[in-house]
């Protein structure tokens, strides 16, 4: 790994010290570097052959998941308004939390619940009803009211400036910020159906990514990945 990395250009430098103290930090600082670049690829004939830097195929997979937190963050693009993607913080829930460690502090501050099953607890109370918010894993039934009862107490959370939108999370403030006149466009399309992959009646209420997008060459070389939101 080290040895990739210092291929790659990458600042070791910056991270002198592999304890586990420092591994989140030195993880962070890769995805910072991976999500803006393509990964390095030397192309051989055989490669070319099957269509490698002409053919590409773009998928997604839906069962590469993860929890993000459950805070709202807009995007914010220069001299524009909302752009349409989803609003929400693509930072890693603290572990028992509902929210990243960002918004665990200013949500403390406010005195609001952090902890997953508290912050239900307290969309419950907001939304006048006593009766629990709870996932209960053998029932199959329709649970609309609980989802929308916490989305509505997370929309009027105060701080949607802070944390990682999905914009940064996916690597495309420098794209959007240079491409600003295709981004009105994407504003006034049609409002289409219910994405398919919405199937069943529960809901889940922690936030969930959606999974992840690849752009593949035609030789199977993976040019570059982000994961998606919902």
């Amino acid at each position: 790994m080290e040895n990739s990395l210092r291929e790659s250009g990458f600042p070791l430098k910056e991270f002198p010290i592999y304890r586990d103290a420092d591994r989140e930090k030195l993880m962070m600082g890769i995805e910072e570097r991976r999500r803006v670049a393509n990964y390095m690829h030397n192309c051989t004939e055989d490669c070319k052959k099957r269509g490698c830097g002409k053919l590409w195929v773009i998928d997604g997979n839906w069962k590469l998941r993860f929890p993000h937190c459950m805070f709202k963050v807009k995007n914010a693009i220069p001299s524009l308004p909302l752009v349409n993607y989803p609003e929400i913080c693509a930072a890693t829930p603290e572990r028992g939390k509902a929210f990243c460690k960002t918004h665990c502090l200013n949500l403390s501050e406010q005195g609001i619940p952090t902890g997953l099953h508290d912050f239900l607890e307290y969309c419950s109370k907001k939304g006048g009803t006593d009766a629990p918010i709870v996932q209960d894993p053998d029932d199959s039934g329709e649970n609309s009211d609980q989802v929308h009862l916490v989305d509505e107490a997370v929309s009027n959370l105060q701080g949607n400036d802070l944390g990682l939108s999905s914009v940064s999370a996916q690597g495309l403030e420098e794209f959007t910020g240079s491409n600003k006149e295709l981004l009105p466009s994407l504003e006034t399309l049609p409002v289409e159906d219910p994405c398919n992959k919405d199937t069943g009646g529960k809901k889940t209420l922690r936030k969930w990514s959606r999974g992840h997008c690849f752009i593949v060459s035609g030789g199977g070389h993976i040019a570059t990945w982000q994961p998606l939101f919902k």
